[in-house]
């Protein structure tokens, strides 16, 4: 009972008029038990579902910062304008590393990366520059929290279909 009033002060400072907090009190219960309702169904069909997620959410959030990182600190004189155009085409999270979480004999944390086999040299050099980007802007106290990496076995994925074109990606894959 305590929830659901805190709930109707919080809509109702969003909504002013009452006739907007049935609505909307409505439509979020509706997609708060569905949500419910499709993780529950997801975590039947497969129990790695959490894992899966995770590493997904990873991916998803380190080709964000590679692609913020190529326009904010990737100099115009060593990649064009056009060309940062083409390369953040690619910079997805399906062209992504993948990572394992590990503990070493101390019990620090470290991530495994698995680098896939169908990026090219000059692609993993942007790579290496966008993160250098990144970590050269980093704070100390995010510097300080960067977890450890070590290079694993190459990814067994294959290549995305999504890719763009010939004329960008001849040069990139």
């Amino acid at each position: 009972m305590e929830l659901t009033k805190y709930i109707r002060t919080f809509v109702a400072g969003l909504y002013p008029t009452p006739e907007n907090h049935d609505v909307a009190i409505n439509s979020a219960i509706k997609t708060y038990y569905a949500s419910k309702l499709t993780q529950k169904r997801r975590k039947r069909v497969n129990p790695d579902l959490a894992k899966l997620m995770t590493r997904n959410q990873r991916r998803i959030h380190k080709s964000k910062r590679r692609k913020k990182a190529l326009y904010k600190h990737v100099s115009a004189d060593t990649i064009s304008d056009d060309k940062k155009k083409n390369y953040a085409l690619l910079l997805t999270p399906d062209m992504m590393s993948s990572k394992e979480e590990k503990e070493d004999d101390d019990g620090a944390r470290y991530f495994v990366v698995h680098k896939p086999t169908f990026r090219s040299r000059r692609f993993e050099r942007l790579l290496k520059k966008t993160d250098e980007g990144y970590l050269a802007n980093c704070s100390r106290r995010s510097k300080d929290q960067y977890v450890r990496r070590k290079v694993g076995l190459p990814s067994e994925r294959e290549a995305p279909t999504f890719l763009p074109d010939d004329t960008i990606t001849k040069f990139l894959i």
